[in-house]
């Protein structure tokens, strides 16, 4: 469904969270209201496609987030330290690296079906794991 791939990374470019009236004040609220407004409008999209049943009902979604936000004093520009948001969909990881450093650090770890909390959660949720 290459049609949602493309679907996705331009809804998330240009409206996920920055659009959101509690962005940047509140990046907790509107990355979760964002990616909620995402989901409805994947939703309203796969409609157009129920020749396809079979394939949207086993089909999956990933997605990493990163947002850094860049902190300084609004009176004398002193930098405070960057604030870094990181939200996590599915069987996906974010990681950093700085400089071309051969060390890395896990920003988020990836839901994977076969977990047994992550299918707990899917199967709570109503969801099901097709093998």
């Amino acid at each position: 469904f290459y049609f949602l791939l493309i679907f996705c990374v331009i809804f998330f470019k240009n409206f996920l969270v920055f659009r959101d009236p509690s962005f940047p004040s509140e990046p907790k609220r509107a990355i979760k209201n964002g990616f909620q407004e995402a989901e409805r409008d994947f939703f309203l999209q796969t409609q157009s496609k129920k020749n396809d049943i079979n394939e949207l009902e086993k089909s999956g979604s990933c997605c990493n987030l990163v947002i850094i936000l860049r902190r300084k004093n609004k009176i004398n520009k002193i930098k405070l330290g960057d604030i870094v948001y990181v939200a996590n969909l599915g069987n996906s990881r974010a990681i950093y690296s700085e400089n071309k450093s051969n060390l890395i650090e896990f920003l988020s770890e990836e839901h994977k079906p076969e977990s047994l909390s992550e299918e707990k959660r899917i199967k709570s949720a109503g969801g099901y794991i097709f093998k």
